[in-house]
């Protein structure tokens, strides 16, 4: 028995920015080829731990809150420099955040959801810088 692909449409805001802003933006920067336009290539989320770096339940409810926003496994870093003030020494045992780089179509939902849904309910939220 063959199997049934499913389709996955295109993300929104990639049909968006491929079907409308990109021959807009590629006008109005007088650019020739349709590759010199400005896109997205990748987002990257990173969270540290904060006070509590040491304390193993927070880092993984750092780590379950991550994976569950951006869809996809966080990986965990450690301190690539010695700062005494935060008591943290280069490549300390227990990890200091972690972080999730985002590419493709996950890349495209993650910006739609955050501009259409997330950023409008911050509170004092007036725009992006």
């Amino acid at each position: 028995m063959a199997e049934k692909k499913t389709v996955v449409p295109a993300p929104r805001l990639k049909a968006l920015y491929q079907g409308t802003y990109l021959k807009e933006l590629q006008a109005e920067l007088n650019l020739k080829n349709v590759h010199e336009v400005p896109a997205l290539e990748k987002i990257v989320v990173s969270v540290g731990t904060g006070k509590k770096k040491d304390d193993k339940r927070h880092f993984e409810i750092v780590k379950n809150t991550v994976e569950k926003i951006t869809g996809q496994a966080p990986v965990a870093r450690r301190a690539k420099k010695s700062i005494a003030t935060f008591s943290i020494r280069k490549g300390m045992g227990a990890p200091i955040g972690v972080s999730v780089t985002l590419r493709g179509a996950r890349m495209y939902e993650f910006m739609d959801r955050l501009i259409n849904v997330a950023l409008p309910r911050v509170r004092d939220f007036t725009a992006l810088a």
